[in-house]
């Protein structure tokens, strides 16, 4: 199953993986990511920290959106393709990168 998420995008910070994990709980806008980042983690994020991940996600079909509200605010959800992945990568995932050694339970 690595082949068929994993090489497809880049998890190269707990940020990102914050970000996915934050979806598959409920949809949410960008600056709603990006201040939810900052409450919970402490670091402050610009939205060229977000945006572009998030771009990259829509485009690999895990992330879809849809304009809300008068201001035709974008609103970030994951597909069913981007559930298995964000479930692939907590799971089976991390599980197969850990070490040997590290005890999982």
């Amino acid at each position: 199953m690595r082949g068929a998420f994993m090489d497809n995008v880049r998890i190269e910070s707990f940020d990102k993986i914050y970000i996915l994990l934050s979806l598959y709980e409920s949809p949410k806008h960008g600056y709603e990511l990006i201040k939810e980042i900052e409450r919970s983690l402490g670091k402050k994020k610009s939205p060229g920290q977000v945006y572009p991940f998030l771009k990259a996600l829509k485009k690999l079909g895990y992330v879809d959106n849809k304009k809300v509200g008068e201001r035709g605010i974008k609103v970030y959800h994951l597909t069913d393709t981007g559930e298995k992945f964000v479930s692939f990568t907590v799971t089976d995932g991390f599980v197969a990168a850990a070490p040997a050694s590290m005890p999982i339970s």
